[in-house]
């Protein structure tokens, strides 16, 4: 799952980003995707932070978004559904 065509939508916020060819990747989506994954090494630990109502560990979800980002072969990303504090230098996305 990677670029999601979310970007479709009508607004012009959006649709500015699609001009751009960005990526839009969901933090949310990611975490459900590998909950899914057959074999996913994280996906029992996501689910039951996920059952108990508590956050995944910052350190899962930007392995998430690390991967999807070198996957998709694009240099723009829209980031969504992820605390500002992680994105602002504390780790290298």
């Amino acid at each position: 799952m990677v670029c999601q065509d979310r970007l479709r939508t009508k607004s012009k916020k959006t649709a500015f980003f699609a001009q751009l060819n960005w990526c839009h990747l969901s933090a949310g989506d990611l975490l459900r995707a590998e909950r899914k994954k057959e074999g996913s090494p994280n996906a029992d630990l996501i689910n039951s932070y996920i059952k108990e109502g508590k956050i995944v560990p910052v350190e899962i979800t930007v392995k998430l978004l690390q991967t999807a980002m070198a996957e998709s072969g694009k240099k723009n990303f829209l980031i969504d559904g992820t605390k500002r504090q992680f994105l602002k230098g504390r780790f290298v996305i």
